[in-house]
């Protein structure tokens, strides 16, 4: 059977007005990742990415520290993350203005908790389809989405193969939660214990896809790398 590995972006930039680029530490957070592959002799075979700047650079910067040729960057739009955009503005509040939300979050004493209380609520709102805006993406079509995407990478890799996805905590959340029918209730806690650069892995077969392990992260809590490279944004 085939393997593909999910890995999370490495931390964005949250506090800025453009939250898609990795900020240093989320550089190195993907690097440590692609040192520890390349330590352990690991074959990979194809490697994707959604098209959002943190998911191609987080790809980009691991497979830097390949000491031979990595194989070309894919890139799939299935894998992108929902906005934060979306959310927001589907249950009509003013900080789904991006500029906004980063004036917002600055006047903070501290801004990723604030952050996190305000997107709980849209989020859990807009799983359940609650006030959603007519015409909106939808929780269960943003699945449906990364899953077709999901299934296109699981058609290609072949027995023995390894694929390695680059993709957001949304997404992979979205994936598993289809894998393990997680109903939709229980998908906020899911999506939220995704770690920056994470791996959770899946076995494939013809069709059929299972989860093997979630949410790993054997680069950032092996020996003598400092535990604040341990994230969550």
């Amino acid at each position: 059977m085939g393997k593909i590995l999910l890995v999370r972006h490495g931390q964005a930039s949250l506090l800025s007005a453009d939250y898609d680029q990795l900020s240093p530490l989320g550089a190195e957070q993907a690097r440590l990742l692609g040192r520890w592959w390349a330590a352990r002799g690991d074959a990979v075979h194809q490697v994707w990415s959604g098209s959002l700047n943190r998911q191609r650079d987080t790809a980009l910067a691991c497979f830097s520290e390949w000491p031979r040729p990595a194989p070309s960057l894919q890139i799939d739009e299935g894998f992108n993350e929902y906005s934060h955009h979306d959310v927001f503005a589907s249950q009509g509040q003013a900080i789904a203005d991006p500029a906004v939300l980063a004036e917002t979050l600055q006047r903070s004493d501290n801004p990723r908790r604030l952050f996190q209380q305000l997107f709980s609520q849209a989020f859990d709102h807009w799983v359940r389809g609650q006030h959603t805006t007519p015409g909106a993406l939808t929780w269960a079509g943003f699945r449906a989405r990364c899953m077709a995407a999901l299934r296109r990478v699981a058609a290609d890799c072949g027995s023995g193969q390894t694929a390695v996805v680059v993709s957001s905590g949304g997404a992979i959340a979205a994936m598993c939660q289809e894998l393990m029918g997680v109903p939709d209730t229980h998908v906020a806690e899911l999506h939220y214990a995704v770690h920056n650069t994470s791996v959770t892995r899946l076995l494939c077969q013809g069709e059929r896809i299972t989860l093997s392990a979630f949410n790993a992260l054997p680069h950032l809590e092996a020996p003598g790398v400092s535990p604040h490279l341990i994230t969550y944004r």
